[in-house]
């Protein structure tokens, strides 16, 4: 099956960097597209700890968000620029709930295969990730998933 848009949420981690090797090596096998995604995860302020602050908290969360999409934004720029003399990139930042961005990015963009670092973990940790991004995208996406330690 030939992957013409392949779906690589990164977040510059030794998991993402691998799964992005392999994406590579996918869309070399079927001149596809990457699209390289990075989400700026939610912020949630509890009250009491803003009660104090001089700035408002959309002052406080913007400034955080602004700093967030530059670094990111210099992350899938410096990755963009290893890769793009072999294949097509293409980069994108979106903001709120990781695993939810991403199930949307899948069905907005037509993805035909999502590339996702997960952390390799046995016995009772694996447990405590039930609840993680990779896990969520896996069970939940309508489109194939290859998941990459």
């Amino acid at each position: 099956m030939a992957y013409n848009n392949i779906l690589v949420p990164f977040d510059g981690s030794i998991p993402s960097k691998n799964a992005l090797k392999e994406a590579i090596d996918l869309a070399k096998q079927s001149r596809g597209t990457i699209f390289l995604l990075y989400i700026v995860q939610e912020i949630v302020f509890p009250y009491y700890a803003l009660k104090s602050t001089i700035k408002t908290a959309k002052e406080y969360e913007k400034e955080l968000y602004h700093a967030a999409k530059k670094r990111a934004y210099m992350m899938l720029e410096e990755n963009k620029k290893k890769y793009e003399n072999e294949i097509n990139i293409e980069t994108q930042i979106l903001y709120g709930n990781t695993a939810e961005k991403i199930l949307s990015f899948i069905r907005s963009n037509r993805i035909d295969i999502t590339v996702i670092g997960t952390t390799s973990r046995t016995g009772i940790s694996k447990l405590v990730t039930l609840g993680s991004v990779a896990r969520k995208v896996a069970e939940q996406s309508t489109r194939p998933v290859l998941l990459v330690h």
